[in-house]
């Protein structure tokens, strides 16, 4: 199933050597229209309002012979064979005099109403669409078709009779500079897409080096989404399509792995490693090979871990690294849930170590060690801490089932108040409460609000923490990576466990720029 899209020009409505057409009541001679001839002014919009007219015979529409768009209809479903549902024709309508002579958009028309007397089968259908534009110049077009095209296509997926559809541009008829601007255009959509040229004495053929062009534009966006972390837009941009390098499918299938972990769905993450396990022989660079075939092994050994024997330290920082990924896609609202999570991971690490126990289940402070603390309870009687910029007293009962506030005070019991891990995880305590908000549904959280809040809980925390006087919601990320890399036994970024979503846009980015 296929949908073509192609420019119309003149060089497309050959008309006989000669022809009489009768419009107005006037005998008018439309020459030949081919190359650039010059049309006496007002032409094309009066023979396409005479070819739209019922004044006009099937004769009369069939002396003009398509001659790029039935070549390209007839090489789609013969050649290739691939049925046209849709046929979109780009024609020029102008205001100004200079170009309007040679305006091809009323004949456009005239083929939309009229198409089975102008050569095409009644099963395509066929749309119109109209440039106000100098179709000379480039800079002017191309915002025109990328804007178009991208509504275009967005319009062909919720179509069910266009859901497997294959577009096929023609890059022949109009101006040198609207066909440009079409492949510059296309370049920029996903899916099945190819380009097809009509020499002006030979035959349609397919231009696959146009593929190229198309793959390195497609490659530019999956390395920019890559790098903020969204996977789910790189996944997206390559589809089936054979021209494209092999390298195009690896990458697909490294995003896809990444948003099957970060979704939580191990066993489809690990068949995707499987897969492409048994495709890294067809990477060409044996060191990006080898580098891709390395962090395989990694994963799979990571995948295993998580699904069968994750420890505390291991489960925090496959939290910490998601919270990285929701902060380079600037997805505010996952990110405050899951640093929410990551808190209550650290400090129950925090006290661990400094030999707090907990019961079986881990849902209690065991009452054992509790005794063993001589000055515990008279500590929690009249703990105090800050929320929301106000001193608070609050008597923590230790017997309840262990909370954030238990963690924290048991914390602070054991080290005082000069423990800088300690004290920036309190300092999250504006991000918690706006965790809390967005789990309770609290009406009135918008997007802005959001991240308006996150920037507030920033001023609030420690200043060393952000060397910048604007911090961003990234900035965070390595500050926790250090505290989870103490907590692990590992000083600085818990070099001991690699960021699984950094190591994905590492290898994607070697894999497109390979090619």
């Amino acid at each position: 199933m296929a949908i073509l899209v192609v420019n119309l020009g003149l060089r497309d409505l050959k008309a006989s050597q000669s022809m009489c057409l009768m419009i107005n009541g006037k005998n008018t001679d439309i020459p030949k229209t081919e190359g650039n001839t010059s049309l006496p002014s007002g032409t094309m919009q009066l023979l396409g309002d005479f070819l739209k007219s019922e004044q006009a015979t099937v004769e009369q529409r069939k002396k003009f012979y398509l001659s790029i768009i039935l070549p390209y209809v007839d090489y789609v479903e013969n050649e290739i064979h691939e049925e046209i549902k849709l046929l979109v024709l780009f024609g020029t309508q102008q205001t100004d005099a200079v170009y309007a002579v040679n305006d091809t958009y009323p004949v456009a028309e005239a083929i939309a109403k009229y198409k089975v007397d102008f050569g095409l089968p009644t099963h395509i259908r066929v749309q119109t669409e109209q440039i106000n534009l100098n179709p000379t110049n480039l800079d002017s077009l191309l915002p025109f078709y990328e804007k178009r095209l991208a509504e275009k296509a967005a319009s062909w997926t919720t179509r069910s009779d266009l859901t497997s559809k294959h577009i096929i541009f023609g890059l022949t008829g109009g101006t040198q500079q609207m066909n440009e601007a079409m492949l510059l255009g296309a370049a920029q959509l996903t899916g099945n897409i190819s380009f097809l040229h009509k020499p002006e004495n030979g035959p349609v053929r397919k231009l696959e080096f146009m593929q190229r062009i198309r793959f390195r534009a497609l490659s530019d966006k999956a390395l920019g989404a890559s790098e903020h972390s969204s996977f789910q837009m790189v996944q997206e941009l390559f589809t089936e399509d054979t021209l494209y390098p092999t390298e195009a499918y690896l990458v697909r299938d490294l995003a896809a792995y990444a948003v099957e972990r970060m979704n939580g769905n191990l066993t489809e993450s690990k068949k995707i490693l499987q897969s492409l396990q048994g495709r890294q022989n067809q990477i060409h660079d044996s060191r990006v090979r080898s580098k891709v075939s390395n962090s395989l092994d990694n994963w799979l050994t990571d995948l295993y871990q998580l699904q069968h024997d994750i420890t505390e330290t291991r489960r925090l920082f496959e939290t910490l690294f998601q919270v990285g990924v929701f902060a380079r896609q600037k997805s505010y609202i996952a990110m405050a849930v899951l640093l929410g999570s990551f808190r209550e991971q650290a400090l129950r690490r925090f006290v661990v170590q400094r030999g707090v126990v907990f019961t079986k289940d881990g849902k209690y402070i065991d009452n054992k060690w509790v005794r063993e603390q001589l000055n515990l309870q008279e500590y929690l009687q009249t703990y105090s801490f800050v929320q929301e910029g106000q001193q608070k007293k609050l008597e923590v009962r230790v017997d309840r089932e262990v909370n954030q506030l238990i963690l924290t005070a048991i914390g602070r019991y054991l080290t005082g108040d000069g423990n800088a891990d300690l004290a920036t995880l309190q300092a999250l305590d504006p991000l918690i409460k706006l965790r809390n908000d967005i789990v309770h549904r609290v009406q009135g959280i918008s997007r802005d609000a959001v991240q308006e809040r996150l920037q507030a809980g920033f001023r609030d925390m420690p200043q060393h923490l952000f060397p910048s006087n604007t911090p961003e919601v990234e900035d965070l990320f390595p500050v926790l990576m250090d505290i989870a890399g103490r907590l692990s036994g590992n000083e600085g970024n818990g070099n001991a466990i690699s960021n699984p979503y950094d190591e994905v846009h590492a290898c994607i980015q070697d894999l497109l720029q390979d090619t």
